[in-house]
């Protein structure tokens, strides 16, 4: 037995759940009374395109961006966005929207449905905090302990060093001090980027710019390689639980590229759009060997197989492609459901 839209409409209308539908060409034909009574607004005055007054003004922009570009596609759609509640307090939402195709495949309606997820936002910023905390914890201990321990033992092999004559002993401790300085300046790195503030990394592009602009400068050899950064699309902020990993991802694929890859050129390029965010790290040096990549990295390297754990547990992809003399091409790739929201510092804005 079919159902007409008059029958369809009282079903959803008394659905326990916030829904809505809309044309083809996305006009808002109806909203159910979950809906109504959520924001506080009468049907009649959110219906056709007026249903963006109920979106927080941060987000609306990105959400009409993608919105359209998922329409135009015929695609689903889901994006976490803050929307009005009834006592003037903005509460974040997922919002699916989803495309119903007749026999012949065109889209006949779209159908939509906004899923509280207030709770679970304020979970992850608790989280968050606490996250910091230890990394900062961490970053301070092992900056008072180990490194200043292995410091100091890399002075002692110094002076051993220098009381040796010219024989192969001396040599391969010099090549071992040579390594082991390197594992501090890592070290270091890395001590620097567990203490990085999340709204430092807000801006990706800026921040990678400035790291990279700082190694250009540290550069001391006559080849120093010239830095690029490209961003492209509307800008989006980063959920916060992803955005100092994805900044740790791109910093270490920098260093990497301006300490090892002999290189003339290092472009990064960043790249956010309705699908997600794409960050590349792009050199055209030495390369790496195959036997290298089988093994993750090079030995006393940070390897590009803890990188790729790193990116498995923020819900994105890396991939690596070299070869030798060929130049090195890192990509990190996160579906926007992971990847984008918004700070949560307007969350009690109040609409004007």
């Amino acid at each position: 037995m079919r159902v007409n839209d008059k029958d369809l409409r009282k079903i959803i209308d008394a659905f326990p759940a916030q829904l809505w539908t809309a044309l083809p060409d996305g006009t808002v034909d109806f909203f159910n009374q979950r809906v109504v009574e959520r924001c506080g607004v009468p049907r009649e005055r959110i219906l056709g395109w007026n249903w963006q007054s109920i979106i927080h003004p941060e987000d609306l922009p990105n959400y009409m961006t993608d919105r359209r570009a998922a329409m135009a596609a015929g695609r689903t759609l889901e994006r976490e966005v803050r929307i009005l509640r009834a006592d003037g307090r903005y509460t974040w939402s997922l919002l699916r929207l989803v495309p119903l195709r007749d026999r012949k495949k065109q889209i006949v309606k779209w159908y939509a449905a906004a899923f509280d997820i207030e709770d679970r936002k304020l979970a992850e910023e608790e989280a968050l905090e606490q996250r910091i905390l230890e990394r900062t914890r961490i970053a301070r201990e092992l900056h008072d302990t180990l490194l200043q321990t292995f410091q100091g033992s890399l002075l002692q092999f110094q002076s051993v060093l220098n009381m040796l004559e010219p024989c192969e002993a001396r040599e391969r401790l010099g090549r071992a001090i040579d390594l082991a300085a390197r594992a501090i300046t890592e070290g270091r790195d890395a001590i620097q980027g567990l203490r990085s503030s999340p709204i430092e990394a807000d801006d990706l592009a800026a921040s990678m710019r400035a790291l990279g602009e700082k190694l250009a400068g540290s550069e001391i050899n006559s080849n120093s390689p010239v830095f690029h950064l490209q961003a492209t699309g509307r800008p989006h902020c980063l959920r916060p639980n992803i955005r100092s990993d994805v900044l740790s991802i791109g910093g270490e694929a920098l260093r990497n590229a301006f300490r090892h890859a002999r290189a003339q050129d290092i472009l990064v390029e960043i790249t956010y759009d309705s699908e997600g965010l794409r960050l590349l790290v792009i050199d055209n040096g030495k390369g790496i060997a195959r036997t290298v990549l089988d093994k993750g990295g090079r030995e006393g390297h940070f390897g590009f197989s803890g990188m790729r754990e790193r990116a498995k547990l923020i819900g994105g992809e890396l991939k690596l492609w070299s070869k030798k003399d060929s130049g090195t091409t890192l990509e990190l790739s996160i579906p926007a459901i992971h990847a984008y929201s918004l700070p949560d510092k307007n969350r009690e804005t109040s609409p004007s």
